[in-house]
């Protein structure tokens, strides 16, 4: 082969290598950039709620913080600097986290409208009453105000445009409660009436979802199986018995919502009589676990929190936990 043909041939790789990085820069920037500016106004005649986080992404990914947020109290007016977004979807999702320092309910909408772009507001504020010196420290959220904006082709929108209403809620609002038995070993026991003579059962491993229809709060009370070991079988172990020096046996299950603690469900063993079992662990050393004669006994705790307004029955035996807002539970 000739130079002259080695060097047409080198040129035309160099050629369609460059094209191919070219079309792939054109891909990865391809969408529509949508600026946003000025300020998002709130119909809300006082400043009782707190804007704890304000996130935005491309309507396709998870959003993230927007660039020096600051929280602070609503009063009408709250200054957002969003800047430009790409987004291949034409779409924008801004979600706003607020702080209810009132027992009154909130609905987010919108009667707005945008020249070029189509606006969707919703949303729902629980009235948690959360103290005003204490949104600071408050880990929990009322609820989301969620704005979607969608575009058929790149442009700027003016969010001096929107005006978010807060209308008080005079029907009761429903909630959806997830409870995660995230244990192997455990069957956890559920009621919403304190009064029922009979619990529902949350099998190991299993989740359940509580639906409470055209009600603004509902109690759930939460106790155990009163056999602490539902899912084993005492037939088969191998363990051999020992006695040792009379102790108390605890095994703790925590309740929590959003990785915050709110109660703890137990089994206590009832007497301290030296009646205990040898397990090997993973060294091969025996470890003392109480044996299957041991009786014990179920005893909750309700843990101070800012999420979940939580108590115990008289007998100490049931955690009760009071829900207003969607929540997910997670035990074990």
């Amino acid at each position: 082969m000739s130079f002259k043909i080695k060097l047409i041939s080198t040129v035309s790789a160099f050629i369609l290598v460059f094209s191919m990085l070219l079309v792939g820069v054109l891909a990865t920037t391809s969408g529509f950039t949508i600026k946003l500016k000025g300020d998002i106004q709130f119909n809300i005649a006082n400043s009782t709620l707190y804007i704890k986080d304000i996130r935005i992404s491309n309507g396709l990914t998870e959003g993230e913080t927007i660039d020096n947020f600051l929280p602070s109290f609503v009063n009408e007016n709250f200054e957002l600097d969003l800047g430009t977004v790409l987004s291949d979807s034409g779409t924008v999702s801004i979600e706003i986290d607020v702080i209810n320092t009132t027992e009154t309910v909130y609905s987010a909408s919108s009667k707005s409208s945008i020249a070029g772009a189509v606006l969707s507001v919703s949303g729902t504020i629980a009235g948690d009453n959360v103290p005003q010196e204490n949104v600071l420290s408050y880990t929990g959220i009322s609820g989301t105000v969620q704005i979607s904006i969608s575009a058929a082709s790149s442009t700027t929108i003016n969010l001096n445009e929107i005006v978010v209403d807060m209308a008080e809620t005079t029907e009761p609002v429903g909630y959806t409660l997830t409870l995660n038995n995230n244990d192997s070993d455990i069957e956890v026991w559920y009621k919403t009436d304190l009064n029922s003579l009979n619990y529902s059962i949350l099998d190991s491993n299993s989740s359940v979802e509580i639906n409470t229809n055209n009600s603004d709060s509902f109690y759930l009370y939460l106790t155990l199986n009163n056999d602490p070991y539902p899912f084993k079988d005492k037939t088969e172990s191998s363990s051999e018995s020992a006695s040792i020096e009379p102790r108390r046996y605890v095994l703790d299950y925590q309740v929590c919502v959003n990785d915050v603690l709110i109660g703890t469900l137990s089994y206590v063993q009832s007497s301290v009589l030296p009646s205990t079992q040898y397990e090997p662990n993973e060294g091969g050393v025996g470890v003392a676990i109480p044996g299957v004669d041991v009786a014990m006994d179920v005893s909750v705790r309700a843990e101070e929190n800012d999420v979940v307004e939580t108590s115990v029955d008289e007998s100490e035996t049931i955690l009760i936990c009071k829900i207003t807002k969607s929540l997910v539970i997670d035990i074990g």
